[in-house]
């Protein structure tokens, strides 16, 4: 019996690991699919990359989610190279954790349908407070540091479509919070549809 059951242990590690490829190198595709978003910078962009990296964590399990998000970037960095010297793939790297991480504590105890519409909110609302933080911390002293920009510089861009912006804070508050709500409520949304279409079943 434990050979039987370490077999099918391996089993459903191979198949997991197989669909988490799978769903890394859609997402990879996905990046390369950029909008334009109105009323905001001609930089800020918006694509549906985080949906496969969302549904593998939410029917794989929080592990193979951060793992198809890393699969991600590598796959786009190989194909298409690095503009941002890294910055923008590290960063991305990062607010996938930052939504992956709650949704899978959300996910602990509880796996029925309202928990995981819960945890999908949930994530889309911690995730787009904390990549405030990331990006105040990590990403803009970087940029301006490895791109020789200063702050008034990104400032003044922002200020162009929002005149309440005064502040780096500020600017990430009032222009990326509502980003990335919009953004990654959309993502949860098409995350939510496609896993119903898979059964609406859990594989953890």
């Amino acid at each position: 019996m434990t050979a039987i059951r370490k077999e099918h242990t391996a089993s459903s590690e191979t198949r997991k690991m197989i669909l988490c490829a799978l769903l890394g190198a859609i997402a990879a595709v996905l990046m390369s699919f950029e909008i334009s978003v109105p009323f905001m910078p001609a930089f800020i962009k918006m694509d549906l990359s985080e949906v496969p990296v969302i549904l593998a964590g939410l029917v794989l399990g929080l592990k193979y989610g951060m793992i198809t998000a890393v699969l991600k970037v590598v796959l786009k960095f190989l194909f298409a190279g690095t503009s941002t010297m890294f910055i923008g793939e590290i960063v991305n790297i990062l607010i996938s954790f930052l939504y992956l991480v709650p949704m899978g504590l959300i996910l602990r105890n509880r796996k029925d349908r309202k928990t995981v519409i819960a945890a999908l909110a949930g994530a889309t609302a911690i995730c787009s407070v904390l990549a405030v933080f990331a990006n105040y911390f990590i990403t803009f002293p970087m940029y301006t540091k490895l791109f020789g920009m200063s702050a008034e510089d990104i400032l003044a861009v922002f200020m162009q479509f929002n005149p309440l912006v005064h502040s780096t804070m500020g600017m990430l508050v009032l222009s990326l919070i509502p980003f990335n709500l919009i953004k990654y409520g959309i993502d949860s949304v098409l995350t939510y549809i496609a896993y119903q279409r898979m059964g609406g079943k859990l594989w953890h």
